[in-house]
């Protein structure tokens, strides 16, 4: 799955950020955060600055370096994605960490960064809305 917008509270779509990419792959709806000036793969207990919106191959084969399209995280912004581990003990309002592909999160609640705000049901790859 990916990490997508769902809603934000203003109303208004946010911008496309473009910036340097570091030496993950981007994908899109993957979680990143900015580290050195350039976008690299969040996950776990780190929480994102960015979520990227570019897909497919570079022309040379690496990204790194080259400007990206990302969206900012933030507080008014709710996501959709999916869990990679059943919620068995998640309820909303609990935060969780993200997975180690950083396109989903999973049910571990300790440091987690991404607040569940409501999920469709408790297996595996259910949809869940999430705030950072």
């Amino acid at each position: 799955m990916a990490i997508f917008l769902h809603s934000v509270s203003n109303g208004c779509i946010p911008p496309f950020e473009y910036l340097p990419c570091g030496s993950d792959l981007p994908k899109a709806g993957l979680a990143m955060k900015l580290t050195g000036g350039k976008l690299e793969k969040a996950t776990g207990a780190t929480k994102p600055s960015h979520i990227c919106k570019r897909e497919g191959e570079s022309a040379n084969g690496s990204y790194t370096g080259e400007l990206i399209p990302a969206v900012a995280v933030d507080p008014g912004i709710t996501f959709g994605t999916t869990n990679s581990a059943a919620f068995t003990a998640v309820k909303a309002g609990d935060k969780v960490q993200l997975s180690a592909d950083g396109l989903s999160v999973s049910a571990t609640t300790t440091s987690g960064v991404a607040e569940v705000t409501g999920f469709s049901g408790t297996d595996i790859g259910s949809y869940v809305k999430i705030k950072f």
